[in-house]
């Protein structure tokens, strides 16, 4: 059996630089104001990310492979 409890182990490797945190903000109709200040008032701003692009692109070069 298979060991599933996420607090046993990690598997893999960080795919954050250290001290770096990912925080998503899902809206319907846009970022409500209130939303937006906050995220002003700590210099927070939107940012693509793709956890299986980070994934392949830091697979292929640790793999010495062009991305």
């Amino acid at each position: 059996m298979t060991e599933l409890d996420i607090a046993t182990e990690t598997v893999g490797y960080q795919l954050l630089k250290p001290r770096m945190v990912l925080m998503e903000i899902k809206t319907e109709w846009g970022m409500p104001s209130f939303l937006r200040q906050i995220l002003g008032q700590y210099k927070l701003r939107p940012t693509r990310f793709s956890k299986f692009e980070r994934g392949l692109k830091d697979g292929f070069q640790r793999h010495a492979t062009a991305y």
